[in-house]
């Protein structure tokens, strides 16, 4: 099992985060907008509802290896774009699997690489992402320790940890 974590950033989503494995630090997430004008639409009224935010990863060596942005209105599609350590470009579109309810259950299903996956989270429960049956990682924000957790249980996966944690990140966070 890996163990990642990322601090919780109050009050922004455009704060830069620093990504760890353990003590390194083995990368950042950082929200952004692209122009001014979609970031003054985001910050009008409620902003905790972006539209146009986009969140980046970038791994040690400043390669950005994550890229995901909201497809669609209250986070219901997600579009993300994901470089392989090879560099390797794959094209994931994450459609909300679940009807909007206020509460209870939130899901998404997604392909890659031709397989099925399922991100998942029950209220007050850690999101989970499995493929088929298995499951790969969980996710969990502790409010204590002002940091967001990611548990990798499945060792094929260990290589597409960008990935794992970006999809947690842009769709719960």
């Amino acid at each position: 099992m890996m163990h990642y974590y990322y601090p919780i950033s109050f009050g922004t989503k455009t704060k830069t985060l620093d990504l760890n494995e353990g003590a390194n630090k083995i990368g950042e997430i950082k929200g952004y907008h692209d122009n001014l004008f979609k970031k003054i639409i985001d910050n009008i009224g409620n902003s905790s509802v972006m539209f146009f935010l986009k969140y980046q990863i970038k791994d040690g060596d400043n390669n950005i290896r994550f890229i995901s942005k909201n497809g669609g209105t209250w986070k219901r599609k997600v579009y993300i774009t994901y470089f392989e350590n090879n560099g390797k470009e794959h094209e994931i579109t994450m459609v909300d699997t679940k009807h909007f309810d206020g509460f209870g259950e939130k899901g998404v299903h997604f392909e890659y690489k031709d397989k099925d996956f399922m991100l998942s989270q029950n209220l007050f429960e850690q999101a989970e992402l499995y493929m088929q049956d298995t499951l790969i990682a969980d996710w969990k924000i502790q409010i204590t320790s002002r940091q967001v957790v990611v548990n990798m249980y499945y060792d094929d996966f260990i290589e597409d940890k960008y990935l794992v944690i970006g999809l947690f990140h842009a769709w719960f966070y």
